[in-house]
């Protein structure tokens, strides 16, 4: 059923992320989703199975012993490796994977708008891939629209063009993932196993920081009226502080985004690519 496929998206994904070096197949021995099922769905999908380890509890003798094969398995792989260090190679934008994450039914700023899409256009327009979540509200914002579809096609409302944690065929253009929620957590899953390689966080003059994925960078970006800067924050569970997010925008106020548009966008992608490049962590 659903439920089954969004696990075999999620978890398949995630196995062949890119930032994923070693991955390791590790079953109890009586789940429906065993290793055997995971090798059927890893063959369809054209993926090599000897790149990954394989263990079960059953099979392998009980929890001691499969402890033992898996940290065995993961000091090979390292130790094999380290002899074979890796290569850096400078790419374009075509190369570069990113998520745009905002919190669903906030309010979009005209000049954010066009800051944002103005970013998707250029990787887009780079050969680059940038998947967005279907509940984002860039995706009721005309503004954000006009702005990656200058010939005025695009027809409201969007569908779709992947399933929850699908990743693309293609790694290039733009796509929306289907969400089924709207829980920060359960979105950036399914962006993570869609093979985004950074999943950016924008919350205007929100000062919330979110919680972040296990492996793929989250920055997390807000704006403040200029001025108005500070460090200070709420108490409780739920406080804010500034201080917390990787860049801070300051914003004149207004809706006139001349020139505004291109400066934020300059101060993000400046970031991201900060981070794509292990410059930044």
């Amino acid at each position: 059923g659903l439920n089954e496929i969004m696990f075999r998206r999620t978890m398949l994904g995630h196995l062949v992320h890119p930032s994923v070096r070693y991955g390791l197949l590790l079953e109890h021995g009586c789940e429906k989703t065993h290793n055997d099922y995971m090798s059927i769905q890893l063959k369809a999908m054209g993926v090599p199975l000897a790149q990954f380890g394989w263990a079960s509890v059953q099979l392998d003798g009980g929890i001691d012993s499969v402890t033992k094969k898996v940290m065995q398995w993961f000091q090979d792989k390292i130790a094999h490796d380290a002899a074979q260090p890796s290569k850096v190679e400078s790419v374009g934008l075509g190369q570069l994977r990113l998520a745009l994450v905002l919190p669903p039914n906030s309010k979009v700023s005209n000049t954010m708008a066009k800051t944002l899409g103005l970013i998707v256009s250029n990787i887009v327009d780079e050969g680059g891939l940038v998947v967005l979540p279907q509940n984002s509200p860039l995706l009721q914002t005309w503004t954000f629209l006009t702005t990656i579809d200058k010939s005025g096609s695009i027809q409201t409302p969007i569908t779709p063009t992947l399933g929850y944690g699908q990743t693309p065929l293609s790694l290039h253009g733009l796509h929306i993932m289907q969400t089924v929620t709207d829980h920060h957590i359960e979105n950036l899953t399914g962006l993570g196993s869609s093979g985004v390689e950074v999943a950016l966080y924008i919350s205007e003059n929100e000062h919330k920081t979110v919680q972040t994925h296990p492996f793929i960078p989250v920055p997390q970006i807000t704006t403040v009226l200029k001025g108005k800067a500070s460090s200070s924050s709420s108490h409780g569970p739920h406080a804010s502080n500034i201080d917390d997010f990787d860049v801070v925008i300051e914003d004149e106020g207004g809706e006139d985004f001349e020139g505004k548009d291109v400066q934020w966008a300059k101060q993000i992608m400046d970031l991201v690519l900060k981070i794509a490049s292990r410059e930044y962590t």
